[in-house]
């Protein structure tokens, strides 16, 4: 009976700490600490090779699927290029003009037989800059969730009002976490998607058209985001610590981490409007 009486207390004891919300501050605080860990992983990993090595052959398999029709689509260009200055009255087909339709075909010829060759490249040039900009620190930031339900509970707000509390916290964490790491394994489907189409957007070049200088830009943009999306997460450890709101009241301090994660996950989504905006790409 004495057993049997001391797991019933141990049991209301456990319902008891469960209902009082620490378990779930505390959780949250690791939850998002452990996630922005894994945002910088899938940052950093070699998207060509290793878990990824599959997907990457695919990838290949169709630029090679579309390589036949991006030649026949280059000559079928620098041919209308070539018809389009000649009947042009405006202008005259001068030598040097001919000359610079010939490099340009030339240029893009070997930039699209290269194109897989250098991809990997690129690539790498990205991870390394996100590597240099996160260097070895540890992101996340210090929570003592059992100071935070302290606080609550010791005022006048009452227990309920500490657990649901944390409950709002502890969904709001794991959504803010969410749309931190969507970009980031968004950013490697573009990167999937746009590579296939390498020659055949860069075919258009050959006739002078813009379509193959707008898809060089699109592409090095989705690659080089990595950068600022690293430079957003070294930034995050100080920027939740940073608390610009000096209250006693610890609900309000909560708002302000919630302010603060939320601002990093957009500061993430923004990233490509940003790349688009500041450098054209």
């Amino acid at each position: 009976m004495v057993i049997h009486a001391l797991s019933i207390f141990d049991t209301i004891s456990n319902l008891g700490d469960f209902f009082s919300g620490e378990a779930f501050f505390e959780s949250a605080g690791y939850i998002w600490n452990a996630l922005l860990k894994v945002a910088n992983s899938l940052l950093t990993a070699n998207i060509t090779r290793d878990e990824y090595a599959e997907i990457w052959q695919k990838v290949k398999s169709l630029y090679t699927t579309f390589n036949a029709l991006s030649s026949t689509l280059l000559v079928l260009f620098f041919v209308y290029g070539y018809c389009r200055e000649s009947v042009d009255l405006k202008s005259n087909m001068t030598f040097i003009t001919l000359i610079k339709m010939m490099f340009r075909l030339v240029v893009v010829a070997n930039v699209m037989s290269l194109a897989l060759t250098m991809m990997p490249k690129l690539f790498r040039c990205a991870r390394l800059f996100a590597e240099v900009i996160s260097g070895d620190k540890d992101y996340g930031f210090f929570f003592d969730g059992a100071k935070i339900y302290e606080d609550i509970s010791s005022g006048n707000n009452g227990v309920m009002l500490c657990f649901i509390t944390s409950i709002v916290f502890f969904f709001f964490t794991l959504a803010c976490a969410f749309f931190l790491i969507q970009p980031i394994l968004l950013r490697t489907m573009k990167v999937y998607m746009l590579a296939p189409f390498c020659g055949i957007a860069l075919s258009t070049i050959a006739s002078g058209g813009q379509a193959g200088y707008a898809y060089v830009r699109s592409f090095l943009g989705a690659v080089f985001s990595a950068a600022l999306i690293a430079v957003v997460l070294s930034l995050s450890s100080n920027f939740i610590q940073t608390i610009s709101i000096k209250s006693e009241e610890a609900i309000v301090r909560m708002l302000v981490y919630c302010l603060k994660m939320s601002t990093i996950s957009a500061s993430v989504k923004t990233v490509d409007s940003l790349m688009q905006k500041a450098f054209n790409l």
